[in-house]
């Protein structure tokens, strides 16, 4: 039996912990795990990432136009991010 996944959205909160990042550099970062989902494409996981910042799970911490003139929206975990990951995941 494989191993068990957590929720996508447990998940990306798990990666912001100790960085920011904008959604594609998440996407790359969770590839590997969840990269055969079929939730794991660019709008459906954007989507996932907008729920969490409106939820007030996750902050906007900076934003960016990279070389390919794109605006890029960092985000970062926030207080009640951390809370909910405390309260809801195994500690290993």
């Amino acid at each position: 039996m494989g191993k068990t996944l957590l929720p996508l959205r447990f998940r990306v909160l798990k990666e912001l912990e100790g960085q920011k990042m904008h959604f594609q550099e998440l996407m790359t970062c969770l590839h590997p795990e969840y990269g055969a989902e079929k939730q794991f494409n660019e709008a459906a996981f954007l989507d996932h990432v907008l729920a969490l910042k409106e939820n007030g799970l996750l902050d906007e911490a900076d934003a960016y136009i990279n070389e390919e003139n794109q605006l890029l929206t960092t985000y970062q975990i926030n207080d009640a991010g951390k809370k909910m990951l405390r309260k809801y995941l195994p500690k290993k």
